[in-house]
């Protein structure tokens, strides 16, 4: 399993990317602040796709700033340009 990350080093180890992250820590506002990353892709599909293997708590995330509205299920750690 790799090691925890914060939220700032996988959004600069994974840019414009999505993320499925595992073992996660969260803060007192309940905000996503480090995890473990189990898998990462520019492609949304492929890792809605993997998310169903995932047997643990998990979060998909998108590192990048999105333009327009989004729906997001579980963690809404999403920036969106107009």
């Amino acid at each position: 399993m790799p090691d925890k990350l914060s939220w700032d080093e996988i959004k600069a180890k994974y840019p414009d990317e999505w993320v499925i992250l595992v073992d996660l820590d969260v803060n007192e506002t309940t905000d996503m602040t480090a995890g473990r990353v189990y898998d990462h892709s520019p492609d949304r599909n492929y890792i809605h796709e993997r998310q169903l293997s995932v047997r643990e708590n998990a979060a998909v995330l998108y590192t990048g700033k999105l333009h327009g509205a989004v729906a997001s299920l579980g963690f809404a750690r999403v920036e969106i340009e107009e």
